[in-house]
C-alpha cells in the first residue's frame, strides 16, 4: 500500500488533459523548475514564503511528483519502505508518521506493507516486496519477540532499521530503554509506601512487554518486595478490564502498574465497577502518555514515550546508512523517558 503524505490533491481542469508536471508549476509561480524540485524534495534553498506559495500552486493544479520516474532518471530511489503489523495500535500508527514525516523532509516517500503477524517468511515476503519497488531502505515497526533470531534471518539489498526490536540483533534498532522506565513506575508506587507493585502486561514474548516486565520486577526485587504474579493482556482496555476484575476483590492490592494507558483505563473501570476508588483503595499507573491519559477519570499517572519521535528516529538512522544524512547515531535509545505524575495515584489507605 503506498502512503502519501501530503494527503488528498485539489485538481484543476487542466488535469483532465494531461499530467501537470514541474515546468507548469513553476511557470504558473514565476520561478525556475529547479526551486519547484528543491520543494518536492523537501531540500533547502527556498524562502519559507516562496515555498509555501509553491505549495499551494501544486494543490491548485493536482500536480503529483512522479518519485518512480525520478529514480529512473537518477538512479536513486526516493523512496523508503516501512513495515508494520497490520493490527491499528495509536502507538505504532504515531511511530509510522515520525517516519513518514522526516523521510518527507529528506525528500523521501513512503511505501507501508502490512504485516498480519511477524513471523521469518512473512517478514521476509514483506521485505521483498519493498524491494520490488525499489526502495531504498526499509524500517521494520514491527512489535518483536525478545528473540533476535526473527531479524537476524532478514536478507535484503538495502539498509534495515528495526523498532521494539531487542538491541542485540544485527540490525540497528530505535527504541526506549522500557526496562528502566518501568523500573522508574514501580519505585515510583513503592516510594509512596506501597508493600507491592502488581502488574498488567502487555502480550507475552514481545520485546517491549518483556522489558517492562523485567524493570518492575528488578524494581521490586531490589527494594525486598512481594514479586506478584504477571498478568499477561493485549495492549487494550478491554482486556486491562478482564485482568482489572482478577484483582477488584483481592483487597491487599493497592497499587497496580499496567503495561500502557489503555489497559490501565480498563483496569480503572472494573475497580470502580467493584466499589473500589481510585487512588483512595488503589493507584493505577499506565504506561505512553496517551493523548487522553490526562482526561481520564481520574488523570493518570503514567511514562511518556515520544511515539513520532521514536519513527523520526528510525528514520535518521537509515538515513545516515544511505549516505543522505550524517546526524544517524547508532545509540539505540532516546533520552530518558518523563515521569508524568497524575491523580490516579496516591499512598495506600
Amino acid at each position: 500500500m503506498n502512503v502519501h503524505p501530503g494527503g488528498e490533491t485539489q485538481r484543476g481542469p487542466q488535469v483532465a488533459h494531461r499530467r501537470i508536471g514541474m515546468r507548469d508549476v513553476a511557470k504558473a509561480a514565476g520561478v525556475s523548475s529547479q526551486t519547484v524540485s528543491k520543494v518536492v524534495r523537501g531540500l533547502p534553498g527556498v524562502s519559507t514564503d516562496t515555498r509555501t506559495r509553491i505549495m499551494g500552486i501544486m494543490r491548485d493544479l493536482g500536480f503529483q511528483p512522479n518519485v518512480w520516474a525520478r529514480a529512473l532518471k537518477t538512479g536513486h530511489a526516493s523512496s523508503i519502505g516501512v513495515i508494520c503489523d497490520e493490527l491499528p495500535r495509536p502507538g505504532p500508527s504515531l511511530v509510522i508518521y515520525g517516519v513518514e514525516s522526516a523521510a518527507r523532509q529528506a525528500g523521501y516517500y513512503s511505501t507501508v506493507a502490512g504485516l498480519p503477524r511477524p513471523t521469518p517468511d512473512l517478514l521476509q515476503q514483506a521485505v521483498e516486496q519493498l524491494l520490488s519497488l525499489s526502495v531504498a531502505g526499509i524500517v521494520v515497526n514491527v512489535a518483536m519477540s525478545s528473540e533476535t533470531g526473527v531479524l537476524d534471518q532478514l536478507r535484503s539489498d538495502v539498509p534495515l532499521v528495526a523498532v521494539w526490536a531487542p538491541t542485540d540483533t544485527r540490525l540497528p534498532v530505535a527504541t526506549y530503554d522500557h526496562r528502566s522506565a518501568a523500573a522508574r513506575a514501580t519505585r515510583h508506587l513503592l516510594e509512596m509506601g506501597h508493600t507491592t507493585v502488581h502488574h498488567l502486561a502487555g502480550m507475552h514474548n514481545q520485546f517491549g512487554t518483556d522489558q517492562r516486565v523485567a524493570g518492575w520486577r528488578e524494581a521490586l526485587t531490589q527494594a525486598g518486595a512481594p514479586v506478584p504474579d504477571v498478568l499477561y493482556g493485549n495492549w487494550d482496555s478491554r482486556s486491562g478490564y478482564a485482568l482489572g476484575k482478577r484483582l477488584a476483590d483481592d483487597r491487599s492490592v493497592t497499587a497496580v502498574f499496567a503495561a500502557n494507558d489503555y489497559m490501565a483505563l480498563g483496569v480503572i473501570r472494573a475497580l470502580k465497577e467493584a466499589g473500589r476508588s481510585v487512588p483512595a483503595d488503589v493507584s493505577v499507573m499506565g504506561y505512553d502518555n496517551a493523548p487522553e491519559s490526562a482526561f481520564f477519570d481520574p488523570p493518570l499517572t503514567t511514562v511518556s514515550q515520544d511515539f513520532p519521535a521514536l519513527g523520526a528516529r528510525a528514520f535518521a538512522i537509515l538515513a545516515a546508512q544511505l549516505g543522505i544524512d550524517g546526524k544517524g547515531s547508532s545509540q539505540p535509545y532516546l533520552p530518558e523517558q518523563e515521569l508524568i505524575v497524575r491523580a490516579s495515584t496516591a499512598p495506600p489507605p
